[in-house]
């Protein structure tokens, strides 16, 4: 009976054991994925400045091509 009860225990150790360790490898995964999510967030407002200032110029060029348009149908030439 005692070598049961010493054997049970012995198990539950070593179970306990595997389920703190599980647990730490969990914890440092998700701090990885978290590090990850927060630097993913810092590159995507980057990328989201970038397409501003890109519409911007955009916009600016269209503008700019508007005018040459304009002042060639009037048989004005513009230096740029």
């Amino acid at each position: 009976m005692k070598y049961i009860i010493k054997s049970r225990l012995e198990n539950f150790i070593v179970k306990s054991s595997n389920v703190q360790n599980i647990s730490h490898n969990t914890s440092d995964h998700a701090n990885s994925v978290s590090a990850a999510t927060e630097e993913q967030a810092c590159v995507m407002g980057e990328f989201a400045q970038a397409a501003e200032s890109l519409a911007e110029m955009a916009k600016s060029l269209q503008n700019q091509i508007k005018q040459f348009s304009q002042s060639k149908q009037q048989g004005v030439h513009l230096l740029i």
